[in-house]
């Protein structure tokens, strides 16, 4: 505000004039409340969401109620499919289960698959039992499995009889295996069997295992013979032990094409194949009854499975007879009764048959018993010796630590002439055996 040139400063008029100057530039930026329009009522704010309490919370005037908001959208579900069937308190719709009835569906059958496969598989099993029951009563004492029980199943494809009461033989077990339990054990048969040219299942074949007795005939007439068909005869070769030891592989005459001898030597062969007394020659002859079924005949002393490497050992008594046939169907299971007549007989024969070996070929074969034991123990002897060269190793070592410990004991009680005495003398005596050691090279 500028000063007035009429007034002089600090006059009470010039404190008026200062002041109405002041309050009219002030209304002229500032109306008064009573000139100024009214104001607009400010809108209170909105909430975004309902207030927990909403009792708590006082209305405004004014405000907008909540319930005159308009509504969130609220998604919709899709529509339902088919009929909706109530079931008590549940409600279903068949037409939203479609892939849990295809599961059950898949279940379902799976499950009828697999009994009407045990079921067929039980059939053909019994089939054979049944047929073969006359001959295996005539041919042992005591047959079954207790009571009136002819076989039992193991699983859904495997079949057990038992056998015995017979002199030349211990005790026989019968095992017929069916193929596969169920649709998924057929399919990885199928499948391994494909690229794994060893693999065997077992399936639809017949094994008869004897567990002979000693020979009286003649003692010590125990070996290694095999007589098996072409087809399979690198899979058995590669599966038993005992044949890939102790046989070799040749063709015989008299012994249908189709069948391959594996045996350890002529006397052997002669005792089985030669002596009519077995039958066993007719029986392998081209044209033989029951010979398409008949996939190995082996007789062995010795373990199918390789001994055991830490502590190998040879049975002394375990002299078995195993005869496998291929399963024939329900309709022929007869035809292989011949093959357990014939087994019957083989056994009567290394039983009580004398001079069946001469007794040169006797000690052939237990010197070469001898030598498969002296290789299979080879690992253990090279341990055996292993651990014998540390512990010499270390006596030694320990030897020459004690032996160090009395010198320097003893050079400290000497005095030092004595002590250079004492290195003289070993010296000299390392010279000696220098010197000696290249005369001995010169020489």
């Amino acid at each position: 505000m500028a000063r007035s040139s009429v007034f002089v400063p600090g006059t009470a008029a010039a404190c008026v004039l200062g002041a109405t100057s002041a309050h009219a530039a002030w209304g002229k930026q500032n109306p008064s409340p009573v000139d100024a329009a009214d104001p607009a009522p400010a809108a209170p704010p909105h909430p975004e969401v309902a207030p927990l309490f909403p009792e708590v919370v006082p209305a405004v005037a004014g405000a907008t109620p909540l319930s005159a908001t308009p509504p969130t959208a609220v998604p919709t579900l899709p529509p339902r499919l088919g009929v909706e069937h109530s079931l008590g308190p549940f409600r279903v719709r068949p037409a939203e289960l479609r892939l849990e009835a295809a599961m059950l569906a898949v279940l379902a059958l799976y499950g009828l698959s697999t009994l009407a496969i045990r079921r067929s598989n039980s059939s053909r099993a019994s089939a054979w039992f049944r047929a073969h029951e006359e001959v295996l009563r005539a041919e042992f004492a005591g047959v079954g499995l207790g009571g009136d029980k002819l076989f039992a199943s193991d699983g859904g494809d495997e079949f057990s009889s038992y056998a015995s009461g017979r002199r030349a033989v211990e005790y026989m077990w019968a095992k017929v295996k069916t193929g596969g339990q169920d649709v998924l054990a057929r399919l990885y048969d199928l499948a391994r069997g494909v690229y794994d040219y060893s693999y065997d299942s077992g399936k639809d074949k017949v094994t008869l295992d004897f567990k002979l007795a000693l020979p009286k005939g003649t003692p010590g007439a125990k070996f290694c013979f095999a007589a098996v068909r072409r087809e399979v005869l690198r899979q058995v070769r590669d599966s038993r032990w005992d044949l890939r030891t102790f046989t070799n592989v040749s063709e015989t005459a008299g012994v249908s094409p189709s069948l391959i001898v594996m045996t350890e030597s002529g006397d052997v062969t002669n005792a089985l194949l030669k002596d009519t007394d077995t039958g066993l020659l007719d029986a392998l002859r081209e044209g033989a009854p029951g010979l398409e079924y008949l996939e190995s005949i082996i007789v062995s002393d010795m373990p199918a499975e390789t001994p055991d490497d830490e502590n190998p050992s040879l049975p002394d008594n375990d002299f078995r007879l195993v005869v496998t046939l291929r399963l024939p169907p329900s309709s022929q299971a007869a035809a292989t009764k011949d093959w357990v007549t014939l087994a019957c007989n083989i056994a009567d024969v290394l039983y009580t048959k004398q001079k069946l070996v001469p007794e040169v070929a006797i000690g052939k074969l237990k010197k070469r018993r001898a030598d498969a034991l002296y290789s299979l123990q080879k690992a253990q002897r090279d341990e055996a010796a292993a651990l014998a060269r540390e512990a010499k190793e270390d006596a030694a070592a320990l030897k020459r630590k004690l032996d160090r410990e009395a010198a320097e004991a003893k050079l400290a009680k000497m005095t030092p002439a004595e002590r250079v005495a004492h290195k003289q003398r070993e010296a000299e005596k390392e010279r000696k055996k220098l010197m000696q050691k290249q005369v001995k090279r010169a020489r």
